[in-house]
């Protein structure tokens, strides 16, 4: 795993650092072959900067990611309410099942959460949700 993590690290390294193009990079990669980039001048000092914004980068989606999957609290209940674009596209289709005369349904989150949800409260809850879902671009 931590190989195909640095190999698309590298990939990501190349591409900020303008070196685009269909990159062949063996699944063996090791650290050390991220320096061949020095060939285009690049220091390896630069390369080791790049890699290391790139990596803090990498770590901010994943954390963010683990939040919008682990989900959050719905105000008094016991609801946690995950916010991932499955969840987003689930809204949607209740939305629409309610304004066709569904009286009530039980929405289904990806972090296994199931809410049952009543046409008058989804107004509220949508609100909620859209903040909260909004939060994570803003």
């Amino acid at each position: 795993m931590i190989n195909r993590q640095l190999k698309r690290l590298t990939i990501n390294a190349c591409r900020a650092l303008g070196i685009d193009g269909k990159l062949k990079l063996p699944s063996n990669l090791d650290i050390s072959e991220i320096i061949v980039v020095n060939d285009l001048s690049i220091t390896q000092d630069e390369l080791e900067a790049k890699v290391k914004e790139l990596e803090a980068e990498c770590e901010a989606e994943q954390a963010t990611k683990k939040q919008k999957t682990e989900g959050k609290l719905y105000p008094d209940t016991e609801y946690t309410v995950s916010f991932t674009k499955d969840d987003a596209m689930g809204m949607l289709q209740v939305k629409a099942a309610f304004e066709l005369g569904l009286t009530e349904t039980i929405i289904e989150f990806s972090n296994g959460t199931k809410m049952p949800m009543k046409a008058d409260d989804f107004a509220d809850f949508a609100k909620w949700f859209v903040i909260e879902r909004n939060s994570f671009f803003v």
